[in-house]
C-alpha cells in the first residue's frame, strides 16, 4: 500500500542507498506502485504511490514525503501535488504549518542544510508511522515491515504487546509485537537533528464542560431540541462528504449507518459521479440484502463479494502482509475486497470508518462509576476483555512471560481513561475507545483499502469530529444511537426506509420497537443454546460470516496449521493448554474462535515477520 520509508544515518554510510531500497522492497504491494527516492549522503527518503499524485516534494535543499490523503481547502496556483503544496507551507512557516491539517495523514520533512528531520501526523494518530533507532541510524516507515527486516533489527518479542493483542485483539498505546518498534504518537511533532530525538505533542482531544455551552457552535448554541441537533450533525457530516467529493468513486457498502449516510449525502453532493459500490459477506446477511437496496435507490451498481468457509486459508497470508498483526485473522474476509477493488482501479475508497465511534455506539448503555479503580474496572471489563481472562492467560502463558506483562494492559487503560481534561465520565470512555481502540484496530481498516487506490474517511473530519464531541452525551450520544438515527430519517428519508443490519428493521423505526426488537434478539441469544439444536438454532443474519463454524469446517487446516507451529508459540505459550484449547472449540464443546485466531495470528505473524 502507499506510504513512506526512510534512514537518516549518524554518520556516512555507504549502504545508505540500498538500505533504503531493503525497506522499500516489502511494501510494494501492488506492480503498479511508483517509488520516489530522494538520497543525499545525510538522508534517504522514499514515497510510494499508488497513482500519479506525487509523493514527493523537493526545493532549496528541503525534502517533503507524504503518506496520507490530508484535505486542503485552501487553492494555490501553480501548485499540482499536496506535496508541493505542503512543502511550501513548511518553506514559509515551519513545522507548525503542518500540524492538524484535515485528514489522514504523515509528513516528513529532511532539511539538508540542517540535517534536521522532521515528521508531523494527523491530530488522531490513524495512519501509523513506525519508528526504530539503531545503533547508526533512525528508520522510519508506514509499514513495520520495512524497519524489521533490517539487518541490525532485533526481533524480540514485546511481551506487553502480545499481552495486549491477547486481551483485546489489537495493541495499546505506541506498542507492537516487537519491543523494539514503535508507532509515532498521535498528533506529534518527531525531530531528529544530529542524533538527538525530540518527540513534542501538539493537541490533544477537548470536551466541554457540561451546560449550555455543550451544545456546540454557531447557531446550535440556541438549539435546544433533538432535531436541531439532528440537523446540525447531517450538515457538518455533508459538508466533510462535499470536502472529499472525487469523480470515481467505490464505495463499500453496509446495511449500517455509516456508509448508508455517506452514500445519501455523496449522491446529493455529486450526483453525476462515478459510483460503484459492493458489500462483503454471506449471501444471507443483513448488511448484503440492505446494501444493495441503498445502492438500487441511489442508482449506483452493487456488487456482492461472497466470503467462503476457507477464507483463512485463502486470505491468510496477504492478511498478514497487509496487517502486520494489527487485527485478528478472524476479520481476514475483508481481504475478499482486494480483487475487485485490484480490477475496478477507482480514484479514491471510501470508509466508514469512525462513524460509529462518533455517535456513541461505543459508549455503554448504563452511566458507569466516574472516579476511582471501579471506573477503570468498570471500562476494562466492559471493553477489553472479550477473548482471554487472567485466569485464561495464567494458564495459556508461560508462567515468566504472564508475570512480565500481565498488569501492562490494564495500566495502559488506566493512564488513558486518566488523561483528558474532563470532568464526564462518558468523555473518558469516548477518549479512551479514540485513543486505544479505533487508532489501534479499526483504523487499519483503511490499510486495506489502500493497497488499491486511495481512501476518503469523511467521519475523521476535524470540524465534524469536534461538533460530535461537543454534543452531550446523555441522551443524545448513545450505543442506541438516537440522533444518528433522527439525522438519516430527517436528511436522507428515503435511506430511512431501508433496514438496518443491527435490528433488520428500518432506521426510521421508533425508538420503542427499535429498543424492543433488541430485547428480543437479546433474549433469544440467552435461551437458544439451552434448547434442542433445531428448536434453539437460528441464522445469523447480523454476521458478515459464520466465525465459529468456519473455523470447524473450511478454515480447520489453516488454524491448526498455525495452532500446531511450535516453533512460533512454544516459548511464549503452554502448548498442552493451546491444544486443549483447540480441541474444545473443534469438538463443539464451547466457542472459542475468537481466542484460537487471535493465537493464530501471532504464530502466522511471527512465522513470516518474528
Amino acid at each position: 500500500m502507499p506510504g513512506i520509508a526512510g534512514v537518516i544515518p549518524t554518520e556516512q554510510d555507504p549502504r545508505l542507498a540500498q538500505r533504503l531500497e531493503s525497506m522499500v522492497r516489502p511494501m510494494l504491494h501492488r506492480p503498479w506502485y511508483r517509488v520516489e527516492r530522494s538520497v543525499t549522503p545525510a538522508a534517504a527518503i522514499a514515497g510510494i504511490c499508488v497513482d500519479d499524485e506525487p509523493a514527493l516534494a523537493s526545493a532549496d535543499g528541503v525534502t517533503l514525503a507524504l503518506a496520507g490523503d490530508p484535505v486542503d481547502d485552501q487553492e494555490e496556483a501553480g501548485a499540482p501535488s499536496m506535496a508541493e503544496r505542503l512543502l511550501r507551507r513548511f518553506l514559509s512557516g515551519g513545522e507548525s504549518a503542518l500540524r492538524g491539517l484535515n485528514g489522514v495523514y504523515a509528513a516528513c520533512v529532511w532539511e539538508e542544510r540542517r540535517k534536521r528531520l522532521t515528521i508531523v501526523n494527523d491530530r488522531n494518530g490513524f495512519l501509523h508511522l513506525y519508528w526504530w533507532r539503531s545503533a547508526d541510524a533512525l528508520l522510519f516507515a508506514t509499514e513495520a515491515k520495512a524497519i524489521s527486516q533490517d539487518p541490525g533489527f532485533d526481533r524480540t518479542i514485546d511481551q506487553r504487546g502480545l499481552l495486549d493483542f491477547l486481551v483485546a485483539g489489537h495493541f495499546f498505546d505506541e506498542r507492537t509485537f516487537f519491543a523494539d518498534l514503535a508507532l509515532v504518537p498521535p498528533a506529534s511533532v518527531l525531530v531528529w537533528e544530529r542524533g538527538k530525538l525530540v518527540v513534542e505533542r501538539y493537541w490533544d482531544y477537548r470536551f466541554e464542560p457540561a451546560g449550555p455551552a455543550r451544545a456546540g457552535a454557531g447557531s446550535l448554541q440556541r438549539a435546544t431540541d433533538a432535531d436541531g441537533y439532528a440537523d446540525e450533525y447531517g450538515r457538518r457530516l455533508e459538508t466533510a462528504v462535499r470536502r472529499r467529493v472525487r469523480d470515481d468513486v467505490c464505495l463499500p457498502l453496509t446495511g449500517g449507518l455509516d456508509t448508508r449516510s455517506l452514500a445519501g449525502f455523496l449522491h446529493r453532493a455529486a450526483p453525476d459521479a462515478r459510483v460503484v459500490t459492493n458489500t462483503v459477506g454471506h449471501e444471507h446477511s443483513w448488511d448484503v440484502r440492505f446494501a444493495r437496496r441503498i445502492a438500487d435507490e441511489l442508482g449506483w451498481p452493487h456488487t456482492f463479494l461472497p466470503v467462503e468457509p476457507s477464507y483463512l486459508a485463502e486470505y491468510g497470508d496477504v492478511g498478514i502482509s497487509v496487517l502486520e498483526g494489527n487485527g485478528s485473522c478472524s476479520t481476514f474476509w475483508v481481504m475478499a475486497e482486494l480483487p475487485f477493488l485490484d480490477e475496478l482501479r477507482p480514484t479514491v475508497t471510501w470508509s466508514g470508518f469512525l462513524g460509529c465511534c462518533m455517535s456513541g455506539a461505543n459508549l455503554p448503555r448504563k452511566t458507569p462509576p466516574a472516579t476511582g479503580k471501579a471506573a477503570v474496572d468498570a471500562i476494562w471489563t466492559y471493553k477489553f476483555t472479550g477473548s482471554f481472562s487472567s485466569q485464561d492467560l495464567a494458564s495459556l502463558l508461560r508462567p515468566e512471560v504472564y508475570a512480565n506483562a500481565a498488569t501492562e494492559p490494564y495500566e495502559s487503560i488506566r493512564r488513558c481513561f486518566a488523561a483528558p481534561d474532563t470532568d464526564d465520565v462518558l468523555d473518558r470512555w469516548m477518549y479512551v475507545d479514540l485513543r486505544q481502540r479505533m487508532r489501534r484496530l479499526s483504523a487499519v481498516h483503511r490499510d486495506i483499502l489502500a493497497v488499491s487506490s486511495r481512501v476518503m474517511e469523511p467521519f475523521v473530519d476535524n470540524d465534524f469530529m469536534d461538533f460530535a464531541l461537543a454534543l452531550p452525551r446523555h441522551g443524545l450520544i448513545h450505543p442506541d444511537q438516537p440522533l444518528y438515527r433522527r439525522m438519516v430519517t430527517r436528511s436522507l428519508p428515503q435511506l430511512a426506509r431501508i433496514g438496518h443490519a443491527k435490528t433488520g428493521r428500518p432506521v426510521e423505526a421508533s425508538r420503542v420497537r427499535y429498543v424492543a426488537r433488541r430485547a428480543l434478539r437479546k433474549a433469544r441469544a440467552s435461551i437458544a443454546p439451552r434448547l434442542p439444536l433445531r428448536i434453539g438454532a437460528s441464522h445469523d443474519y447480523k454476521a458478515y460470516v459464520h466465525y465459529d463454524e468456519w473455523l470447524r469446517t473450511g478454515s480447520r487446516l489453516a488454524i491448526e496449521k498455525a495452532l500446531s507451529d511450535e516453533d512460533c508459540l512454544a516459548d511464549m505459550f503452554n502448548m498442552d493448554a493451546v491444544r486443549a484449547l483447540a480441541a474444545d472449540h473443534m469438538e463443539g464443546r464451547r466457542n472459542e474462535h475468537a481466542k484460537l485466531c487471535e493465537l493464530a495470528t501471532f504464530a502466522m505473524w511471527r512465522r513470516r515477520y518474528g
